[in-house]
């Protein structure tokens, strides 16, 4: 039986927070689940969509997926898998196949079906239905959205998996495996007679954090030893930190509290989500010390009206001017003389001015 892994929603060459550093840990993540591949001595790594965040790939982005195929090719690890909604084929060609990821399809092994994502996911379960061998399938792998799985599915995206009478037409299937969600969830098509196993449905979840609402949701890769399919641990070697000001009842030390995560992982700073009401507003100089330490973004939360359930916006700006130029300046700056001095330059509207009475006070000295 092949053992495999699969990982989706890897999204390569975006940046978070516009953040190079943080696109830089998408390709990190990419390499220690080639990694872990090896590790694991699967036959095969299957990405199910969305490699890339974009059709339009840089040339070192496709160079570097390259040279993880290569890597995996050379311990008789293939890298199979279709192409996702943001990587989606132009003039029936992706991006993701030319960086050397081998179609599902062209695997030559009936136990493996994968499609594309079309903008008519509808298509692709009349591929399933109307394909022949089906009772030697045995994973069928595509991008979309599952109403059970996603109850906010847009129509092009709609995976009608209950349409298909998989139980009876697919009699060896073990499991759907999703790609286009980025939390992890998971539900079983019982069969009612209970004359065959139950098909496992569920979704890979982002590889890693695309967005800051998926910081609690990484649950591990998913790992089929031949025999059972599970999830096996993969921890990020960035840390996602979510406060909320609120919890504090005085100002903390965020500095000593905080700097162990970047002692860990030395170049790698940890984000902090920083989230405040309206009401705790004033408490927002109390973070100035986190940027000694890590990434911060900032929102503030509102109770909507219509729900009474709290939304989260997200804002530019996370401390005032002023306070973002003096935790910056407080790193650069030596001496206090200076820090002094071009803090007030900064903040005055005559820095002309600032600088003649700062070389009068030297002259009046000496």
């Amino acid at each position: 039986m092949n053992k495999f892994i699969a990982i989706s929603d890897i999204h390569l060459g975006w940046k978070l927070f516009n953040l190079p550093e943080l696109a830089e840990d998408l390709k990190d993540n990419f390499v220690r689940a080639c990694d872990l591949a090896i590790e694991l001595q699967v036959n095969y790594l299957f990405i199910v969509g969305d490699l890339f965040d974009t059709n339009k790939p840089s040339p070192d982005l496709i160079a570097f997926v390259r040279s993880q195929v290569s890597r995996l090719y050379d311990k008789n690890i293939y890298i199979a898998g279709i192409a996702g909604d943001h990587d989606k084929p132009v003039n029936d060609a992706a991006w993701i196949h030319l960086a050397g990821v081998i179609p599902i399809n062209k695997l030559q092994k009936d136990e493996f079906v994968g499609f594309d994502y079309t903008d008519n996911s509808a298509d692709n379960i009349q591929k399933l239905k109307d394909m022949p061998n089906k009772q030697k399938v045995k994973w069928v792998f595509l991008h979309g959205q599952v109403p059970e799985l996603f109850p906010f599915c847009e129509d092009k995206k709609k995976l009608d998996i209950k349409s298909i009478d998989s139980i009876n037409e697919f009699p060896n299937l073990k499991g759907f495996i999703l790609g286009d969600i980025h939390n992890p969830s998971f539900e079983y098509i019982e069969d009612p007679a209970m004359l065959r196993p139950r098909q496992w449905v569920g979704y890979c979840g982002s590889l890693g954090v695309v967005k800051t609402d998926e910081i609690e949701h990484k649950e591990g890769i998913l790992y089929f030893d031949g025999t059972e399919l599970q999830r096996v641990p993969f921890k990020l070697d960035r840390q996602f930190i979510r406060l909320n000001l609120g919890e504090s009842f005085e100002p903390i030390n965020w500095v000593e509290k905080y700097a162990k995560f970047y002692t860990e992982n030395p170049g790698k700073k940890p984000v902090f989500l920083v989230e405040y009401t309206k009401e705790e507003k004033d408490l927002l100089p109390n973070i100035a010390r986190l940027y000694e330490v890590g990434i911060v973004r900032v929102s503030t939360t509102r109770t909507c009206e219509k729900t009474t359930e709290k939304e989260t916006i997200n804002i530019r700006s996370e401390l005032k001017t002023n306070d973002r130029i003096e935790s910056t300046l407080k790193e650069c700056a030596q001496e206090q003389e200076v820090f002094d001095l071009v803090f007030e330059m900064l903040k005055t509207e005559d820095p002309k001015l600032t600088l003649d009475n700062f070389k009068k006070e030297i002259l009046e000295t000496k």
